[in-house]
């Protein structure tokens, strides 16, 4: 399910989706527009209205430029069918429910550094969603070269590997990084028996070892994986995260979430919710 908003950004959330639907051989693909209370859309443009004459509902003013925006993006070549759902209410509430409704296993949502009074925040859809999320950002270009998946040896960073080597299997040339940031006490903490270099190396070589145990264990070919160990030098995960991640180019960043209820999630999702909301440079896909 995509939901779009009928802003520029949604140029970028039909192009990602278009592509995802190619590598993980989608079958149906909703496109979801909620217009609050049935109100007219503030973002609809006079050029907009004057292709329909008055009578027509605004519902039906915004299917057809939808469908229309749809076509020309994606053309006949697309292998899946698709559909324009416009719908009134609570735009994050009627979306969680229309997840629900029509079994979906992946959403797709714009990732704005301002929600623009839409309701459908990253935090909310991260705490609240029981699926895969991708947030999608503007100027986003469907291009994939680096995939960066940010693990901690858990069955949560399997499940994000596991997506990034199938992304891999469609495009050969992609590059996945396993990204681990070596978190570590205070130098007090050992009384000064090692120096800050020092245990920098020793945290990374036990890291290191880690990664060997946690590819064997869930056997994935790490031949096809570039690990990569960074020092926690910003005091904390998400900061270290964003601040690799800003440093070195990455087109697109998947991450596994705890588990499917919201209960999980919430305990999950401080690190979560706070990477999302500060890293607006490339896509994130949260799996579950």
């Amino acid at each position: 399910m995509v939901a779009l908003d009928m802003s520029e950004a949604d140029h970028y959330l039909i192009n990602y989706s278009n592509l995802f639907s190619q590598i993980f051989k989608t079958k149906v693909i909703y496109f979801v527009h909620i217009i609050p209370d049935m109100t007219k859309p503030k973002n609809i443009s006079a050029e907009f209205h004057k292709l329909f004459s008055p009578e027509y509902p605004i519902d039906e003013k915004i299917r057809n430029k939808l469908e229309l925006d749809i076509q020309e993006i994606i053309g006949e070549q697309n292998k899946f069918e698709w559909t324009v759902e416009v719908l009134e209410g609570t735009p994050y509430g009627k979306l969680i429910h229309w997840l629900d409704v029509k079994v979906v296993d992946l959403l797709v949502v714009g990732h704005k550094k301002r929600t623009e009074g839409s309701g459908i925040t990253t935090r909310k859809v991260t705490r609240k969603s029981k699926i895969n999320v991708l947030f999608v950002p503007d100027k986003t270009f469907e291009i994939l070269t680096n995939i960066v998946v940010p693990i901690d040896f858990s069955v949560n960073s399997y499940r994000a590997l596991y997506n990034a080597l199938e992304i891999k299997k469609s495009f050969p040339e992609v590059n996945v990084k396993a990204l681990h940031i070596v978190s570590h006490p205070p130098l007090d903490y050992y009384a000064g028996s090692l120096s800050s270099e020092a245990l920098w190396v020793a945290l990374e070589e036990e890291a290191k070892l880690k990664f060997q145990k946690f590819t064997d264990k869930y056997d994935l070919p790490d031949s096809k994986i570039q690990p990569v160990f960074i020092n926690d030098t910003t005091n904390g995960i998400s900061k270290g995260l964003v601040k690799y991640l800003n440093e070195n180019h990455t087109d697109l960043v998947i991450m596994g979430a705890k588990g499917h209820s919201p209960f999980e999630t919430f305990l999950y999702g401080s690190v979560t919710e706070t990477f999302i909301e500060t890293y607006h440079n490339s896509p994130v896909l949260v799996v579950r």
